[in-house]
């Protein structure tokens, strides 16, 4: 290769790594609005979890809360909510335990999940009393009046 070569190729190689650092460039510039976009603008879920806790959240819940966000839809996240709500538990890590329960059984909407909790309570309180157990019978004796 002669020096005009060289240099022609150069040339190539310096437009073709100037193209592929602004089309770089574009990408990171995409991605911060994306993620700037999450954190000025929240999806109304976050807004209703934020709501339910009343409280600041740590890196790993809010890690936590970011992939509910990502797999479940929000009127699921949202029926989770209510289901803590009725047992008065505030707890991230409970609603993940819900979710991911809900999750392998197959539920995936909220209609599912109500009846899905409906039956499990019905299983764990039968409407039948439970029988207490009988006490055995011990005979009475009175201390207090043997003199001896």
């Amino acid at each position: 290769m002669n020096n005009e070569q060289q240099t022609a190729e150069r040339m190539r190689v310096k437009r073709i790594l100037h193209r592929a650092k602004q089309d770089i460039e574009k990408i990171f510039m995409r991605m911060e609005q994306e993620l700037c976009a999450d954190f000025t603008n929240p999806a109304p879920i976050f807004r209703q979890i934020e709501q339910y806790f009343a409280r600041p959240f740590s890196g790993t819940e809010l890690e936590t809360i970011r992939d509910w966000m990502d797999r479940y839809q929000p009127d699921l996240i949202a029926t989770a909510l209510g289901e803590a709500g009725m047992k008065n538990i505030r707890n991230v890590r409970y609603i993940d335990t819900i979710l991911l329960n809900w999750e392998r059984q197959g539920i995936t909407s909220p209609k599912a999940a109500i009846e899905h909790t409906q039956k499990f309570r019905q299983r764990a309180s039968p409407e039948q009393p439970m029988m207490q157990p009988s006490q055995p019978k011990v005979p009475f004796y009175n201390w207090l009046e043997e003199r001896g």
